[in-house]
C-alpha cells in the first residue's frame, strides 16, 4: 500500500500534536512534584544544603545504615555552605584566645607553639 506525500504530511502533524500533549502533562507532572518537595522542604525546615550535605554523607559512608548517616550529618553541625562538599567538624581543641582545631590535618601553628613550649594537647581539648 502506497503513501503519499500528504499522507505522510498528516500523520507528522498528528503526531507532532501528539508529542506536544505528552510535553505538556510531563511538564504539569513535574511541576506538581517540585511543589511537593518544596513544601515537604518547608515542612521539615531543610534546605538545599541539608540535602546536598547527605548526598556528601551517604557517599562517604557507603555501607552504612541511612540512621548511621542522618546522625552524622546532624553532628556535623548546622553551617553547611551549598558548595562545600566536606562535612564541617566540631572543633576539639581551643585555646585562651579562642582559636579552635578539631583536630584533624596538620597542626595550626598556635598548636604548634604551644606544644613546643611544652605543654600537651589535653590541655586544650574542649569539655
Amino acid at each position: 500500500m502506497p503513501t503519499s506525500y500528504q499522507t505522510v504530511m498528516q500523520r507528522i502533524a498528528s503526531l507532532t500534536k501528539r508529542a506536544e500533549k505528552l510535553r505538556t502533562e510531563e511538564t504539569a507532572k513535574i511541576e506538581k512534584a517540585v511543589k511537593s518537595i518544596k513544601a515537604t522542604m518547608r515542612t521539615h525546615g531543610l534546605t538545599v544544603a541539608h540535602l546536598s550535605a547527605a548526598g556528601q554523607t551517604m557517599k562517604a559512608f557507603v555501607g552504612q545504615s541511612i540512621m548511621k548517616v542522618g546522625k552524622a550529618t546532624a553532628k556535623a553541625g548546622k553551617t553547611l555552605k551549598a558548595n562545600d562538599k566536606r562535612l564541617k567538624v566540631k572543633p576539639k581543641y581551643r585555646n585562651k584566645k579562642g582559636e579552635t582545631w578539631a583536630g584533624r590535618g596538620k597542626p595550626p601553628r598556635w598548636m604548634v607553639a604551644e606544644l613546643k613550649s611544652g605543654k600537651k594537647k589535653e590541655d586544650f581539648l574542649i569539655k
